[in-house]
């Protein structure tokens, strides 16, 4: 999957692709994950960096402060991807960060011939089904 391109540009954002860009955010995915249990479910912390390194993990940060706004963790099984968690830090709500972080997978997607994108929410995350 290295052939895709590293980053994608939008607006005052950037998402980041590869695992020399994402590793120092690793913690960050972590922390906003387990912060945000009841909206994200739980995932042991070697998920985030294992899915890193296999180019499964977005992360969505500002161009110019360089700070974490959000990310987009998934699974690719051809010829679905499957959505396993989408994060936007509240403070960065309405700024395109979700929109972004779907269309870089998009793009992602349609260069190596996918098909679909399933997501669902599990019933239990009482917090996301509001």
């Amino acid at each position: 999957m290295s052939s895709f391109k590293n980053s994608v540009e939008a607006r005052e954002l950037r998402i980041l692709q590869s695992w020399n860009e994402l590793e120092p955010y690793v913690e960050s995915v972590q922390t906003a994950s387990d912060s945000n249990k009841k909206s994200l479910g739980f995932l042991p912390a070697s998920v985030f960096a294992n899915h890193a390194r296999r180019n499964q993990l977005f992360v969505a940060v500002d161009k110019i402060s360089q700070k974490y706004l959000g990310h987009l963790l998934f699974d690719l099984k051809f010829p679905r991807a499957t959505v396993l968690q989408m994060y936007s830090d509240p403070e960065s709500r309405r700024r395109g960060v979700a929109g972004t972080l779907i269309a870089a997978l998009k793009q992602l997607l349609s260069s190596h011939e996918f098909l679909s994108i399933k997501a669902r929410v599990a019933e239990d995350l009482v917090d996301a089904n509001e």
